[in-house]
């Protein structure tokens, strides 16, 4: 079972939620420093570069199942970002 309907919009509304996203510490840190430093990087498009990976990594990467279990946790607990989950 896929964790998301569409990974892509799913990416897109994680990054239109990038404010609130950057104060969970606890999923930032899990999430490998080049990718981590493009998503609290002031320029869009470090941004969504750094969206993109972390969602290649979610999609693709078996060992990262805690950071997966928070960021689902973390749609599942968004209003805006739960109907993305599948």
């Amino acid at each position: 079972m896929d964790t998301f309907y569409d990974s892509n919009a799913a990416e897109l509304g994680l990054c239109l939620d990038r404010p609130n996203f950057l104060m969970r510490r606890d999923i930032i840190q899990l999430i490998p420093s080049d990718i981590a430093i493009r998503i609290t990087h002031p320029s869009a498009d470090a941004q969504i570069t750094g969206f993109q990976g972390l969602f290649v990594i979610l999609n693709t990467k078996s060992e990262a199942e805690e950071l997966r279990r928070l960021i689902v946790h973390y749609f599942n607990h968004s209003a805006s970002l739960r109907g993305h989950l599948s």
